[in-house]
């Protein structure tokens, strides 16, 4: 039976994408990541390994996330302001070979050091750049392969990273559409953006609302951190393996400390979801009506 394995934000964290090992996948699945697998945690090289060799394995795409958008417009101020000191670390010790450590700085010390002309940041913030840039080109060649696209449909859901909301919807003149089309037309305007490098197209507001999305039809979203895989009326969110909670310590929130297990959804042809927490299957909670479930014989 055809399965649609969804993972959710990993952010440079590899724990979540072990727990497939625990999973026996075929042919007949489909894995979605739903974006953001960059920034913010410290094993980029990894991840990035692992996903190589997951898109020779399995049947698997990635959706862009706002972090992966951030390298395709080379915003490299943004991701140094918004990352976690561990991943900055990661960046600067593999050229320098040395374990100096930017403990004494934050991600504004960076950007504030380098407008102000500081040549210590500058020197810093040239290296990170330098690893940005191998990172910008690794999701650049995942778009050009297909590898990366803004929307998935399976079993009648739609994923997206953060989900498509009635106003986009109603502005790009959608209404009429069935899930499908919408995947359709989102990934072939997001091609035709990227192409033209029309990053403030509305598209793109499917990898940064945090707006309530569309209750037209069921939705798989990230982003948008929970403490558990959380299933509220027809969106399923899936963005709970790096969840930080908003009170912990700055300098807690750079290690797995403070972070809620990852956990993987797993989701059949007859509409029930699962979840795999190291390694353990939940209970079906798919205590939803709408989800398309095959006829029992």
């Amino acid at each position: 039976m055809k399965r649609l394995i969804v993972i959710g934000d990993i952010h440079a964290h590899s724990n979540i994408l072990k727990l497939l090992d625990k999973i026996r996948i075929t042919d007949e699945d489909k894995i979605i990541q739903v974006g953001d697998f960059l920034d913010r945690g410290g094993e980029h090289e990894e991840v990035c390994k692992m996903l190589e060799d997951m898109f020779k394995k399995y049947n698997m795409t990635i959706l862009l996330g706002n972090h992966e958008l951030f390298y395709l417009q080379e915003d490299y101020f943004h991701i140094i302001y918004n990352n976690r000191i561990s991943s900055l670390r990661e960046f600067y010790k593999k050229d320098t070979g040395k374990s100096l450590s930017l403990k004494s700085y934050d991600c504004l010390q960076l950007v504030t050091g380098l407008i102000k002309g500081n040549q210590k940041e500058k020197a810093i913030v040239d290296t990170l750049f330098k690893y940005m840039r191998k990172y910008r080109s690794l999701v650049i060649k995942w778009v050009n392969l297909g590898r990366i696209k803004l929307a998935h449909s399976e079993f009648g859901w739609l994923l997206t990273h953060a989900g498509i909301t009635d106003e986009l919807i109603n502005q790009l003149s959608w209404d009429d559409m069935s899930v499908i089309e919408i995947t359709n037309n989102l990934n072939n305007v997001f091609e035709e953006a990227y192409r033209k490098k029309q990053f403030d197209h509305p598209v793109f507001n499917t990898v940064w609302t945090r707006n309530h999305i569309s209750d037209r039809f069921p939705q798989i979203v990230g982003h948008t951190p929970q403490e558990k895989i959380t299933l509220r009326g027809k969106h399923l969110y899936v963005d709970n393996g790096l969840f930080v909670k908003e009170d912990q310590p700055f300098k807690e929130r750079n290690s797995l400390k403070g972070l809620f297990e990852p956990d993987i959804t797993i989701i059949n042809e007859e509409g029930r979801i699962e979840t795999l927490k190291q390694g353990v299957l939940s209970k079906d909670i798919s205590e939803i009506s709408f989800a398309p479930r095959k006829p029992r014989i």
